[in-house]
């Protein structure tokens, strides 16, 4: 009888954690790609993506936007951040260089694919590992500042 009563008493809290596993599941997939980087940053204890990137003419045009969400340059092959505007129309690509400075690339205007890099008179900042993988991605963490020709701008970011 004993023996039942704990059986029945592990029951409940395994699925407790079932129901709280399907719910944060769930929550990330209802919430879409913002609710899933506010889950990622909860879970790596990381500041949220935040920031801004102003370009002011060649190679980039003219546009301001805000830094709400990034990717890791993992899944490209790089070590670096792409920081993306929220439409995904704009974007610009943090490359730390094995030795050198970081370098700054911004997607040219009508393609979605091809980055042209920036000449840059400062390029400050960290990019770093968590030690968390997602799917074999490392998720990336870190802060940006630079002032290049015809493009500056500043972000903190988490990104997988």
């Amino acid at each position: 009888m004993r023996m039942h009563a704990r059986h029945a008493s592990s029951e409940p809290s395994a699925a407790k954690a079932a129901f709280l596993g399907l719910c944060v599941a769930m929550s990330a997939a209802c919430a879409g790609c913002a609710g899933y980087q506010e889950f990622l940053e909860d879970q790596t204890d990381t500041a949220a993506t935040a920031g801004s990137v102003e370009a002011s003419g060649d190679p980039a045009g003219i546009w301001t936007f805000p830094v709400t969400q990034c990717a890791s340059g993992m899944r490209e092959g790089f070590f670096g951040v792409t920081l993306q505007s929220e439409d995904g129309q704009h974007a610009v690509r943090i490359v730390r260089n094995p030795v050198g400075p970081m370098t700054v690339a911004v997607r040219a205007p009508g393609s979605n694919e091809e980055y042209v890099p920036v000449s840059c008179r400062a390029v400050v900042g960290s990019v770093r590992g968590t030690g968390t993988r997602i799917n074999g991605i490392g998720v990336l963490v870190g802060e940006i500042r630079f002032a290049c020709a015809n493009l500056r701008g500043a972000a903190r970011f988490t990104c997988h």
